[in-house]
């Protein structure tokens, strides 16, 4: 026995419903607990690319602040190592990530050369520009380190 084409248009309705509301909501909390927290995807990349580096964690009140240190090598930076290049290339791709846009980042960048701390802006800024969550600044720094701090809102 046939079906006429409305019922099976009515079927075919109910079974999208049914499977949207099982569908994940972004602003539902159990969603948010599953994706990955900023500090541990820039932690994965920062190690993939060979460096070193320390996570310190404050919780102070109402603020959660993460800050992610990363001594850079005086060789590698006035080699140019290509590493480095890949480095600030990927901690930019890992910032503009869309479940990032509303966290304000702040890269800070040291080192004891204005040239050094240059060539490492410039390596950062293509793959972050324009975005208004992240602020770049750069500082005199002898221990050449490259300091990343994420707030987290509560």
């Amino acid at each position: 026995m046939r079906q006429p084409l409305s019922r099976k248009f009515n079927i075919l309705w109910l079974a999208i419903a049914l499977l949207a509301g099982c569908a994940a909501n972004p602003s539902d909390s159990r969603f948010a607990q599953n994706v990955k927290d900023i500090h541990e995807s820039l932690s994965s990349v920062i190690a993939r690319n060979g460096f070193s580096h320390e996570i310190r964690s404050q919780r102070d009140g109402p603020r959660e602040v993460d800050s992610i240190f990363i001594p850079i090598s005086l060789d590698s930076l006035k080699r140019r190592h290509y590493s480095l290049d890949n480095l600030m290339n990927e901690i930019g791709s890992v910032c503009v990530l869309p479940e990032y846009i509303r966290l304000p980042v702040l890269i800070e960048i040291g080192a004891d050369d204005e040239e050094d701390r240059m060539y490492l802006k410039s390596a950062l800024m293509p793959s972050i520009s324009g975005r208004a969550n992240i602020q770049v600044i750069t500082a005199p720094d002898t221990d050449n380190n490259i300091a990343i701090t994420v707030e987290h809102p509560r």
